[in-house]
């Protein structure tokens, strides 16, 4: 298998204008990477979340 077989199915989240959006919030927000990706992993359901936490998140982020 190759890794781009494993990553495919993350290609249908992340579209241009989340990437820049992920993207902004590291480099200019200044939030951890690893924060970044694991509430952008939550707010797609691929872990766990509690949704409240995450809707907080986001509206504190955007």
């Amino acid at each position: 298998m190759e890794i781009a077989d494993i990553l495919r199915p993350l290609s249908i989240y992340l579209s241009e204008p989340i990437m820049i959006r992920l993207n902004f919030l590291v480099d200019v927000e200044a939030l951890e990477p690893d924060e970044v990706s694991r509430n952008f992993l939550k707010g797609v359901a691929l872990i766990k979340k509690e949704k409240e936490a995450l809707l907080q998140w986001l509206a504190l982020h955007s």
